[in-house]
């Protein structure tokens, strides 16, 4: 349930940013609203989960194993974001609540893994798999992400093609509405 909390947090900063500004999302006008609209999606599912696991299923919720307190995670991630961070947004505000998302969302899968190993490395496969890949994936999408930000901000790409940020089959105005 740590984990949740922690996406649900990310989520809230990544939309408080991406909903008012433009700076963190690709040029491309073929992915307006998109990732606004799926990030909510997103945080409503994960807001459901939470409901689910507090009201409906609390008899299956582990609570001696889910112990990692999440302030000692997330204040350290708010002051770095107020020291570093980018300038896509020409607003400082703004520009720190996407540092937060970013670095809220380094540190998302923590209390899982806390979590099972407190368990006694005890876990199903799909557990296992599941948390492996989201680590993977989360890395390998801040990696992706920082390595774009850094080109256009250097100049080098000044208009990324949208094969770059989205898939072929969603870029097509046709496939998408």
């Amino acid at each position: 349930m740590r984990s949740m909390e922690m996406y649900a947090a990310f989520f809230v900063f990544r939309l408080s940013s991406t909903l008012f500004k433009n700076g963190y999302i690709p040029v491309d006008r073929s992915g307006d609203f998109m990732y606004q609209f799926f990030d909510a999606l997103s945080l409503a599912l994960v807001l459901n989960l939470l409901y689910a696991v507090h009201k409906k299923y609390m008899h299956s919720y582990q609570e001696e194993f889910d112990t990692l307190p999440l302030k000692p995670m997330i204040f350290p991630c708010v002051v770095v974001a107020c020291f570093v961070h980018g300038t896509f947004n020409k607003n400082k505000f703004f520009d720190v609540t996407w540092a937060i998302s970013t670095n809220l969302e380094t540190f998302t899968l923590v209390p899982q893994l806390w979590m099972l190993a407190k368990m006694g490395g005890k876990v199903d496969n799909m557990t296992g798999h599941f948390v492996a890949l989201g680590a993977a994936l989360a890395t390998a999408a801040r990696t992706r992400r920082s390595a774009i930000l850094h080109m256009v901000k250097r100049g080098t790409v000044t208009h990324l093609p949208r094969s770059v940020w989205l898939p072929r089959r969603l870029g097509d105005r046709k496939s998408v509405v």
